[in-house]
């Protein structure tokens, strides 16, 4: 197996911010990079990823998953085991993402190469979570689906240098949004796979989707405000079954959509900031994120000099309880940011933090390779 060069390699998978824009399972934008090692105590939420050859050890996954949560100053402690994430893998290995999604990229490249992988893996996962919880809607899932592209970078990247090489990634990483969430998200994991600053997929039949990169107008700065808590995905996946709009809600929800696409294909940071908002899924999910309608409040104060151009727009990323703010610079970013999580605090004796975040066009990276 001619392309087998690496012993092991180091990745780094961001955090995402899904419905991005109001594009409700449409879009996805890539939050700044996690950071690049254990005691690196900047950067953003996000996996940190090893993985190490173990040759002739076929079937044997060593997994080991640390978590590093944030300090009062906004900074990343150090890492710890992350024991209740391996007890709950433990005992539902059927949602095992990391074992099972190796597994099938084994497959997948022992098939392109038409030789079996007699190899094992030894994988250390750091998970960088603001308060040391899953669950936030930052995609942490879809960073731990990142994996395929470890996988596949260790043996020389065979299946992303194929024919149709993004697609097959793409379908292998959204296998794992299926073990982990039920049904597949493919603007958590889109942006990982593919490179650009936003990721759009379009509408389409069955579960290889077609996936357009845009460019976000170039002065966008974007803040993520994620509240001390966590609200799963299935709960919030329940709360809009069998919910019922009105023609006039979903008309409106349409041209808000279609003036963000025109907004985004003309890089026009006015047009975006006027229509990203969701009418139909963030108030009824916004009801079960407590801090969303204080939230709300502020940028409708923030906007308040000229609310028919607004300067700030608020959305919930993936389930939440996450918020973002996008803006047109870092400073608004920070002080976006920075005036949430005072009146979460104040409000609503919520804790919060906020990272600011511009352009990432880089998916899931690998940072380092060894051979020897």
């Amino acid at each position: 197996m001619s392309k087998l060069i690496y012993n092991k390699i180091t990745m780094i998978a961001p955090a995402q911010i899904a419905n991005f824009g109001g594009l409700f399972d449409r879009a996805g934008k890539l939050c700044r990079r996690p950071p690049l090692g254990a005691y690196d105590a900047e950067g953003g939420p996000g996996n940190w990823m090893q993985i190490e050859r173990l040759s002739g050890k076929k079937g044997l996954i060593e997994l080991d998953i640390l978590v590093r949560k944030c300090d009062a100053d906004g900074f990343w402690d150090d890492p710890v085991t992350f024991s209740q994430l391996l007890d709950e893998i433990n005992r539902h290995p059927e949602k095992d993402v990391v074992r099972l999604l190796t597994q099938a990229t084994c497959q997948q490249i022992a098939t392109l190469s038409e030789r079996p992988i007699e190899d094992g893996f030894r994988i250390t996962i750091i998970i960088h979570t603001p308060n040391g919880q899953t669950g936030l809607g930052l995609g942490g899932s879809a960073s731990s689906a990142a994996i395929v592209i470890g996988i596949d970078a260790l043996y020389g990247s065979p299946i992303a240098d194929s024919s149709d090489g993004q697609r097959r990634l793409l379908r292998l990483a959204a296998e794992g949004e299926r073990i982990a969430a039920g049904r597949i998200f493919f603007d958590n994991v889109a942006p990982l796979v593919v490179k650009g600053d936003l990721i759009y997929i379009p509408p389409s039949v069955g579960d290889s989707p077609n996936v357009l990169a845009l460019n976000c107008p170039p002065n966008l700065h974007v803040v993520t405000i994620t509240p001390d808590f966590a609200i799963s995905t299935s709960h919030m996946t329940a709360v809009l079954k069998d919910k019922t709009v009105g023609w006039q809600v979903a008309e409106s929800a349409g041209d808000h959509k279609m003036e963000v696409m025109r907004a985004l294909m003309s890089q026009d940071l006015g047009l975006l900031l006027k229509h990203a908002t969701n009418t139909i899924i963030e108030p009824i999910r916004g009801q079960h994120i407590k801090g969303y309608s204080t939230a709300k409040q502020v940028v409708q104060a923030l906007n308040a000099d000229n609310p028919e151009s607004p300067r700030y727009a608020l959305g919930i990323s993936g389930s939440g309880p996450t918020m973002y703010v996008m803006t047109g610079s870092m400073e608004e970013a920070n002080h976006a940011g920075y005036e949430i999580h005072k009146a979460l605090n104040e409000r609503e004796q919520v804790y919060s933090w906020w990272f600011c975040h511009s352009v990432n066009p880089n998916g899931a990276e690998v940072i380092g390779r060894e051979s020897h």
